[in-house]
């Protein structure tokens, strides 16, 4: 999934500002994240957190159509799916657990049909029962051009019959809607499945799975204002008096804890701030006045002029989580534009790692990537096919061998979200290339546009700057949403294949590794394909993520979970 900003899955999540997606989701860690005494100690009842937000906007909290990783945070707090990740650091939370279904789901005719049944006493915030048809028609409304987008990817490729349906919203919804999601009652689901998932039940997992009443669904509108099932409730979502715009939440008093051990209700309200910037939140952090005793930055970490003075005074790391992450932070080429190989290849060996990486501020954000899957996977691989780890710096002299006779572009345009951090890491793209003679033209985009605009094909440029959780944590959860061609379509939005590529071998890999009921055999297939995926240059890894997050001295239930690479607001509370 897709995370937010080159500050900065999807799923993730979600980003680089945008950059996430995009995605949820299931992220593992490598190593134990570090989580201190002092924000893990258990919050009180009641009171309020404040949340702050760098981007202006969320691109988009309806369910269906939100992408990036610090929107879906706050998304699951009203809207939960069939599946869910054990509130818990480390790697126990990429485990999956039971969320608005009785177990993981019941898969027959080789993982091609999956059935589920939803727990009793499950209550919308009027009362009303969440049903089957209510879980139907939220998986339905993914596929409408209204609202697509999200991690839409995913009913759109697995769900049967799905290439012809249009949505709810059209032709009257077929007569009976998107017929391979079936409704034996109203708390028994059936999904058949186009091809064998053996890990279905992560997929449920995904905001693009969580049920909406078809009685409430107000479209596009929606995205303002979705119906809760969860701990939460939003009472508002707008300018206040001072034109700063908030996104209000409360209790949502119909839910029943005894269905959600996976959230916490500590809280009687969580206020979300627009447009904080990085820097003015890292201070106002760590001078800890007012309603920041109360407040964690939720899509920037700790600003790296920052660094050093809280990771060594012993007060201030005593407020912090962090620990590496499954977020990866790439460089995408377009293989239209860039069709030559060797070119790629280039580019690859040409790009400035450690400058890359001190924009960023230095190791305690990353660690430099080698693959797309992060280490923490089980299918990942140890390879470093372009020698990273001897010259991050680049080796221009084999990027210039390589480019010598080929026709390799001299003018690239680069996407990215425009933010501080994202400015700083485009500028060491723009003089990494200029040394191998590509002129790189920088096209900053609004970061709550971001994802609405690059994801649709005929609108991305040559390069895109943007980082990936794995919507779950198995090479099935990166490379089908990042690499598979098929689903590309030129005018919609939800694409996160930046290399638009469309490979007949990558395509039939993906198929043979989704395939695979052995998870041995499956992981050393994605690990294949990784492989294969750098020797053809798609994309450039350039690091690892790292969280540094600092919270305010008076939030409690701190930790990093995997899933969403920083704290989870589910869990949080206050003294």
């Amino acid at each position: 999934m897709p995370r937010p900003s080159v500050r900065p899955r999807w799923t993730l999540r979600r980003v680089l500002a945008g950059l996430s997606t995009c995605a949820l989701l299931a992220a593992g860690c490598s190593g134990e994240p570090e989580v201190t005494a002092a924000v893990s100690q258990p919050p009180r009842d009641g009171g309020t957190l404040h949340v702050l937000v760098e981007s202006d906007d969320f691109a988009h909290i309806d369910p269906q159509r939100t992408h990036d990783i610090a929107a879906i945070n706050v998304t699951r707090l009203f809207a939960r799916t069939l599946t869910t990740y054990r509130p818990e650091p480390g790697p126990r939370g990429s485990e999956l657990m039971p969320d608005l279904a009785t177990d993981l789901g019941r898969p027959t005719e080789n993982n091609t049909v999956w059935q589920f049944t939803l727990k009793r006493k499950l209550t919308w915030q009027d009362g009303s029962d969440v049903t089957c048809e209510d879980v139907k028609h939220g998986v339905e409304r993914s596929f409408s051009t209204l609202i697509d987008g999200g991690i839409s990817l995913y009913p759109r490729t697995y769900l049967a019959g799905a290439g012809d349906y249009k949505g709810p919203y059209v032709g009257g919804n077929n007569g009976e809607g998107l017929e391979s999601v079936r409704c034996a009652d109203r708390r028994n689901i059936e999904f058949r499945l186009s091809q064998p998932v053996g890990d279905f039940s992560y997929v449920v997992a995904l905001p693009v799975f969580a049920p909406v009443p078809v009685a409430r669904d107000t479209r596009e509108a929606y995205d303002r204002k979705p119906f809760s099932n969860g701990p939460y409730q939003i009472v508002e979502y707008g300018k206040n008096a001072d034109g700063q715009l908030r996104l209000t939440l409360t209790r949502n008093r119909r839910w029943d804890p005894r269905t959600d051990p996976a959230r916490q209700q500590h809280l009687e309200k969580i206020v979300v701030r627009f447009g904080q910037d990085a820097d003015q939140a890292t201070h106002d952090l760590i001078s800890d006045n007012g309603d920041h005793r109360h407040a964690v930055a939720l899509d920037a970490k700790v600003s790296p002029r920052f660094a050093q003075q809280v990771i060594n005074d012993p007060e201030l790391s005593a407020r912090t989580v962090t620990g590496t992450t499954s977020g990866v932070r790439y460089l995408a080429i377009n293989t239209r534009s860039t069709p030559d190989l060797a070119c790629r290849q280039a580019m690859t060996h040409g790009l400035d790692r450690r400058a890359f990486r001190t924009a960023l501020g230095g190791s305690p954000y990353g660690d430099y990537a080698t693959s797309i899957l992060p280490p923490s996977m089980k299918a990942h691989r140890p390879f470093d096919l372009y020698g990273v780890r001897d010259q991050p710096d680049g080796d221009l002299g084999r990027a210039r061998m390589l480019m010598n006779g080929e026709e390799c572009p001299d003018k690239l345009t680069l996407d990215y979200p425009d933010t501080p951090v994202n400015a700083q890491a485009s500028d060491v793209i723009v003089d990494s290339y200029q040394r191998i003679g590509i002129r790189v033209v920088k096209n900053p985009v609004p970061p709550e546009r971001f994802f609405d605009v690059v994801t649709v094909p005929s609108k991305q440029h040559d390069l895109v700057l943007t980082s990936w959780a794995p919507d779950f944590p198995n090479g099935s959860g990166t490379i089908p949403a990042l690499f598979d061609g098929r689903p590309i379509r030129e005018d919609s939005r939800g694409n996160r294949n930046f290399s638009l590529v469309n490979d007949k071998k990558i395509n039939r890999l993906i198929d043979e590794a989704n395939g695979e009921s052995d998870l041995d055999k499956q992981h050393r297939l994605w690990g294949a394909l990784d492989r294969l995926i750098q020797e053809k240059a798609l994309v450039v890894p350039i690091m690892n993520d790292r969280s540094l997050q600092l919270l305010g001295s008076k939030v409690r239930g701190g930790f990093l979970h995997p899933a969403y690479l920083g704290v989870d607001l589910a869990s949080l509370g206050v003294a």
